[in-house]
Order: structure tokens, then C-alpha cells, then sequence
């Protein structure tokens, strides 16, 4: 009897260290250039998740509050890009709630992308700089709710307003650069600097190519229809040829159909066979806003 005590105490213990992990933001000196160049953050980042691949640090100065993520797994940092991923604050201080979020769309088939074959140099879109350019080019805004003023459809950079960034770095992967003026959060004369936060990154699952084991029964999952960084059916896969292990690949390869570098469901499979490209990815971390 005392045994089956104990265990759900001990559980409940660990549940409430979890959540006293809180974070101190960084203070910042100097105004963050939201370019989508990491070099003013410092190195390496404090905090990292592995459900969603990022690793990312918080700062903040007088005016504002900056975001820095990045993810140097290519294959989580384009499941971001082609499913979409969001972000979210909250708060529940007295006459200071905050329920704010920040949602990156998914990216879309750029066009002609599906017509695309073998002649027309397909490969040399694969690399991962291309990818993320591409991405920038289609993805110029965020859609945002719950601040004081910007909700809606705004640019990625504006006046006065939240301002994002993209790039690519060599060592940091993809680089997401956030910075939200307190005014979007705070009433000036509420703001302290000692305001506990909590940040919320959900990252959009892929929905599964038809016939594999984590299909979902989706028609407008994507699958099939090419992406940058993909490959053509017909073109030889990694391991030279058709993978009798996966039929959907070899269906797809004999209708000389696209598919994208994805569709081998076995190559990003946890040990416990689940695929991470079609689970969702999330994260909660709680911090502390610092004071100069």
C-alpha cells in the first residue's frame, strides 16, 4: 500500500520541478538588429528542446523583448518551414494577462514546382540555403493576435511593430529573430521588470504520405506534389534504386510522380517507430524579464 503511495508523490514531485524552471532573460545592451543573423546573441544558446529542435535564448532591454531560435537538424528546421509553427506568450499576473501568439504559415508549393523533372536540374534546389531562401521568399508575414494594437496580417518587418527575421547560418542552421515591443504586451504604467512569462512553441506536424503507417487520410498533405529540396521519381534514392521497405516511395517512382526527401518514413523514426515529421513538436518555458 505505502509502495503505490509513494510512486504518484514522487510523480507529482518531479511535475512541480519541471515547472519551477524558470529562465532569466538576458539583458541587452545594445538594440538587437533583427537581420536574422545570430552574432549578437551570445553563445551558445542557454535553452534547447529536443521534441521541436530548437535551440533559442530570450533578452530583453527597456523597450522591447527579442526571441532567438535556431535549428541546425535540417529535417526539423524544414518540417517547421513546410508544416508551420506558431508561438505564443502568456501571463496571468493581476491586471496584466497576456494570451498573445504569433503564427507562421506553412509554405506552399512555389510554382511550376511540381512540373519540375530530372532535365530541368531538379537536385540543385536541394540545398538547404535554397530551401530557406525559397521559404523567405514566399513567407513576408506573420499573422498575430492578442496584443494591444498589431493583430492581423502584418509584414515580417514594419514600423513600430513586431519585426521577425530569417536567415541561414552555417553552424545555427535556420535563425528565427523575434523582437515584440512591451507596449504590445504591457499597459506602461503595469510593466515591471521582474514579470514572469511564459513562452508556447507548437510545431505543426506533417501529415503523413498516403500508405504509410502515420497516414491520416489527408488529401492536401502536400505529399506527391514536390518541394524544394525534394526529388523526382525516377531519380535514384539514397540507397541506389526502389526501397522495397516502403512502398508508397516506389508507387510514386513508378508513376514518375514527385516526392519529396520526407517520404522515407524509416529514416526519421524514433526507436519507438513513430516519425517526428508527422508528430507535433512543442515546448513551454517559463522566464523572468531582467532589469539593467
Amino acid at each position: 500500500m505505502k509502495k503505490n503511495i509513494l510512486i504518484p508523490l514522487f510523480i507529482l514531485m518531479l511535475q512541480a520541478a519541471a515547472q519551477q524552471d524558470v529562465s532569466q532573460a538576458l539583458w541587452q545592451n545594445q538594440t538587437v538588429s533583427i537581420d536574422g543573423i545570430s552574432s549578437e546573441w551570445q553563445k551558445p544558446f542557454n535553452l534547447y528542446d529536443g521534441s521541436t529542435g530548437l535551440l533559442f535564448s530570450i533578452a530583453n532591454d527597456s523597450t522591447n523583448l527579442y526571441f532567438c531560435f535556431t535549428a541546425n537538424d535540417e529535417t526539423k528546421a524544414r518540417k517547421m518551414m513546410r508544416a508551420g509553427w506558431e508561438i505564443s506568450l502568456s501571463s496571468k499576473g493581476k491586471n496584466k494577462k497576456i494570451n498573445a501568439s504569433i503564427v507562421f504559415a506553412k509554405r506552399q508549393m512555389m510554382d511550376g514546382e511540381n512540373k519540375m523533372n530530372r532535365d530541368n536540374n531538379w537536385h540543385k534546389l536541394g540545398t538547404f540555403t535554397n530551401i530557406v531562401n525559397n521559404y523567405k521568399l514566399q513567407l513576408t508575414s506573420i499573422t498575430s493576435s492578442g496584443f494591444k494594437t498589431k493583430n492581423g496580417i502584418f509584414p515580417w518587418i514594419n514600423d513600430g511593430g513586431i519585426n521577425i527575421a530569417v536567415g541561414v547560418d552555417s553552424t545555427d542552421g535556420i535563425v528565427y529573430e523575434v523582437a515584440i515591443p512591451f507596449k504590445e504586451l504591457f499597459d506602461a504604467n503595469v510593466l515591471q521588470y521582474n514579470e514572469q512569462l511564459s513562452l508556447n512553441v507548437e510545431v505543426h506536424p506533417l501529415e503523413a504520405p498516403p500508405g504509410s503507417s502515420d497516414a491520416r487520410g489527408s488529401s492536401n498533405s502536400g505529399w506527391g506534389s514536390g518541394s524544394a529540396g525534394g526529388r523526382m521519381a525516377g531519380e535514384e534514392n539514397r540507397a541506389g534504386g526502389m526501397n522495397p521497405n516502403n512502398p508508397m516511395t516506389n508507387n510514386a517512382m513508378a508513376n514518375n510522380q514527385p516526392i519529396d526527401d520526407f517520404s522515407d518514413e524509416n529514416q526519421h523514426a524514433t526507436p519507438s517507430g513513430k516519425n517526428v515529421l508527422f508528430e507535433k513538436g512543442s515546448l513551454k518555458q517559463k522566464f523572468k524579464l531582467s532589469k539593467k
